[in-house]
């Protein structure tokens, strides 16, 4: 109480220098009824202030840049490695100011994740993807997607397409199409092994998978990337991948893109427009198919006639969906390969659940009871995460790690190494399944692994990503065994985790 009592000296000072009554007590202030939002305003007055976070030093103009220019103590290195080295230089909290202006706090410890889940507010923002908006600003009759809008204008948004796209209903629905273009893919497959069954640098064909797979929901049709003499669909994989690698060199440059068109942001337009471009094409077919009735309404025309979005927004939407979904479901999907690979008592576990699954069966939502492999997913992505952390940005002001965080901070919470940590997760090292199955389910910290983010601003194609993967590796597995790694699989950073190597897999035909 005599904290409290401090408190309202303090503000009786600062009301009678305002020419306000000095007569205040703890009646006239009702202390009562207000007492937790007093202790919530007491907390952050006595948590340190955000400036007193450890980090590195800002420079005038460049800011903490200097770590990652020529002579800098990051120079060269993979983005992951720098940010391991900041944690180990300053701890579990570290602020970063990236350029004058533009300043990030890092968490690396999953207890202080909640406390950011909390002060997201129902209209959280993220300030990533600059030039992505200023490209749709400039580009786009200035319509912007999931990935750039905020606010009123997001939730909008995110509202009409939520069961579209994101409930599991919306999944299944696709799930006999997917299961086409699997099909196809193992075909392929078959055909790209040589006479001892190894297949070399896979990443490639990784990618035309899934943008078969993604294209068939976007866009309801089959564009043809399969196909060697298909030229466009590989001008659209690499225009995904540059555009990536770009939004990564962002992170760590100067934003004069807002003002100038620099030649970073021309390259980058240049890659949004092959995507832009091509996500047209496939968009009005699309729309242009005849229908029946609204029950035989594609996405594109569901969302067109049956949605408060314009045309211009379901486009901007269904190309983020499109091409954001390539690389970091084509990860997913190498990394899951590599990890079965790597531990071949697991992928027999996996085969076990999956070897006598039928078309039928998962058409009939098999996919739902493969616990198992489930739980196999989910491993991977806590051993190889495809995103390196996952951006926030606090709607109101939050107290971390003892310290004062105003609102519209933003924060990068790396569960990513997080994952990896002996403080919150046994054996780190260990390939485990079996961790997250019940009733073997060890405990853990809440969001230790959120590979598809949490919260409002979670990814609104998760359940997609899953299912296209998943259903790919039953097929693979139903018919081929993975021959044992004896190697790790080396990662880089290009926005999103990525192979460092060209990948290469023995597939051998199973004995029926």
């Amino acid at each position: 109480m005599k904290a409290v009592r401090n408190f309202v000296a303090g503000g009786q000072k600062i009301l009678s220098r305002h020419g306000h009554s000095d007569s205040l007590s703890l009646h006239d202030l009702k202390i009562v009824p207000e007492l937790p939002n007093l202790s919530k305003q007491m907390a952050h007055m006595a948590s340190n202030p955000t400036s007193s976070i450890p980090g590195p030093a800002s420079l005038p103009l460049i800011g903490a840049l200097w770590q990652y220019l020529p002579g800098g103590r990051f120079y060269g290195l993979d983005f992951n490695e720098s940010v391991r080295r900041l944690q180990s230089l300053y701890g579990d909290i570290v602020r970063e100011e990236i350029v004058p202006g533009f300043t990030v706090i890092r968490l690396y410890n999953p207890e202080h994740f909640v406390d950011v889940y909390k002060a997201e507010g129902d209209l959280p923002t993220r300030a990533l993807f600059g030039m992505l908006k200023r490209y749709n600003q400039l580009y786009n009759q200035d319509v912007q997607g999931l990935l750039t809008s905020q606010g009123q204008a997001w939730q909008q948004m995110r509202r009409e397409i939520q069961q579209e796209i994101s409930s599991p209903r919306a999944a299944r629905a696709y799930v006999k199409n997917q299961m086409s273009v699997a099909d196809e893919f193992l075909e392929r497959l078959t055909g790209l092994r040589d006479e001892d069954g190894t297949v070399t640098d896979f990443l490639p064909e990784i990618y035309k998978y899934v943008t078969e797979a993604i294209g068939i929901v976007c866009f309801d049709g089959r564009l043809g990337v399969m196909d060697p003499d298909n030229t466009e669909g590989q001008q659209f994989i690499e225009a995904v991948s540059t555009s990536l690698t770009l939004t990564q060199k962002e992170l760590s440059s100067i934003p004069l893109y807002k003002i100038i068109n620099t030649s970073m942001f021309n390259k980058y337009c240049r890659a949004m427009n092959t995507i832009k471009n091509l996500s047209e094409k496939y968009m009005d077919a699309a729309f242009k198919r005849p229908f029946e009735d609204d029950d035989s309404l594609n996405l594109v025309q569901h969302l067109t006639y049956k949605s408060k979005l314009s045309y211009r927004e379901v486009f901007t939407f269904l190309s983020e969906i499109f091409f954001g979904g390539i690389d970091s479901t084509g990860h997913c999907l190498a990394f899951s390969l590599h990890a079965l690979s790597r531990h071949p008592e697991v992928q027999e576990k996996v085969y076990d659940e999956i070897k006598s699954l039928s078309p039928r069966d998962i058409n009939n939502g098999a996919l739902d009871h493969t616990s198992y492999l489930r739980a196999f997913l989910k491993e991977t992505l806590r051993m190889y995460p495809v995103a390196p952390g996952l951006g926030r940005t606090t709607s109101k002001a939050t107290t971390i790690a003892g310290y004062h965080i105003p609102a519209q901070t933003n924060i990068v919470l790396h569960y990513d190494m997080a994952g990896k940590n002996g403080q919150y997760i046994a054996e780190p090292d260990s390939f485990k399944p079996e961790r997250w199955l019940r009733p073997n389910k060890t405990n853990t910290f809440p969001y230790i692994t959120v590979p598809f983010g949490f919260g409002p601003r979670s990814c609104p194609a998760r359940r997609l990503a899953s299912q296209e993967v998943s259903l790919i590796l039953i097929k693979i597995l139903q018919r081929f065994e993975i021959a044992e790694s004896k190697t790790d699989l080396p990662i880089k950073m290009q926005f999103l985790n990525a192979p460092a190597e060209p990948l290469s897999y023995t597939f051998k035909e199973r004995q029926t």
